[in-house]
């Protein structure tokens, strides 16, 4: 996208303003957005595991391209593998070394305050409910897809897939279910049985969920997808055919020290004296002085 390309097309969508991109100055190179399902990805990925080793202690190693975080206890692994079809890995095990339990993926344009949002709550089950990090069946496929319920996303149920999809039409869910439980076995441990989406067909992002997912986590996944806080990226970042469906304003940014200066000496300049109130002599001595100077200029 070019700097300063003009936009006046209307936004739409429930939280969604009219924001001309126009309006924005050159030196308005950073800018806030909203929704952030729609923001796309960000300069930084590494924001997506400042948590986990601010927080909760993981380790993290990078190399030119990549960067890998690992849970203190070596049971779940994450990383950001640069180029990759789906950059963003996930996997746990019960025990360390052992095969995975579960898988998750995102993609590259997935907005990493989603990605990281999901790592978080990883985090935070594994040190006080380790049982919602490996085990599946703690919850049903609804309790899973409430918060988009709550958030008035329409949601249907066929005969083997439930969807879930934004009143904008520009995100869902969609789960693939089995009609009766011994069906189970159709799914191999890790074929992708939920499937996260968001974005325009030119600028779709998805993630990925294998069978074995614990729902809470993917609870914790669609709480981010419909996050309405804005998030920050640069302007040049964002995608043309998202524009006309996101909220986007300035980043506000701090008054220069010398014009805070300038401002401080004006004000100095302008504004009366001090009224000082004493009492006693010194009040006394205070009254007299204009009086004398009177008199000095008789």
């Amino acid at each position: 996208m070019q700097s300063g390309l003009p936009y006046s097309a209307p936004a739409t969508g429930p939280d969604a303003k009219e924001t001309p991109i126009s309006a924005l100055t050159p030196d308005d190179e950073k800018v806030r957005v909203s929704p952030r399902y729609l923001a796309g990805p960000n300069v930084d990925p590494a924001i997506a595991f400042d948590q986990l080793t601010s927080k909760f202690g993981w380790i993290s190693h990078a190399t030119d391209e990549s960067l890998f975080c690992t849970s203190p206890c070596h049971r779940v692994r994450s990383g950001f593998l640069g180029e990759a079809m789906a950059p963003w890995q996930v996997t746990a095990s019960e025990y360390p070394l052992a095969l995975p339990d579960w898988l998750a993926a995102f993609d590259g344009r997935t907005p990493p305050e989603i990605v990281g949002a999901f790592l978080t709550t990883v985090a935070d089950n594994l040190e006080t409910i380790p049982d919602r990090t490996f085990q599946m069946n703690l919850h049903y496929v609804d309790t899973a897809i409430a918060p988009l319920r709550q958030a008035g996303w329409r949601v249907r149920i066929g005969e083997c897939d439930t969807t879930v999809d934004a009143p904008s039409g520009l995100a869902g869910v969609i789960v693939h279910r089995h009609p009766q439980p011994w069906q189970a076995e159709e799914f191999e441990p890790y074929d992708e049985t939920w499937r996260m989406w968001a974005g325009p067909p030119e600028e779709r992002w998805s993630a990925e969920f294998s069978r074995d997912t614990p729902l809470p986590l993917i609870s914790a996944a669609a709480r981010a997808l419909i996050a309405t806080g804005p998030v920050e990226r640069y302007r040049a970042d964002l995608h043309p055919a998202s524009l006309p469906h996101l909220t986007v304003q300035p980043v506000s940014r701090p008054e220069p020290a010398a014009d805070r200066i300038q401002a401080a000496l004006a004000s100095s300049r302008s504004a009366p004296p001090p009224l000082v109130v004493s009492s006693g002599p010194a009040r006394e001595t205070a009254q007299r002085q204009p009086e004398r100077a009177a008199g000095r200029g008789r």
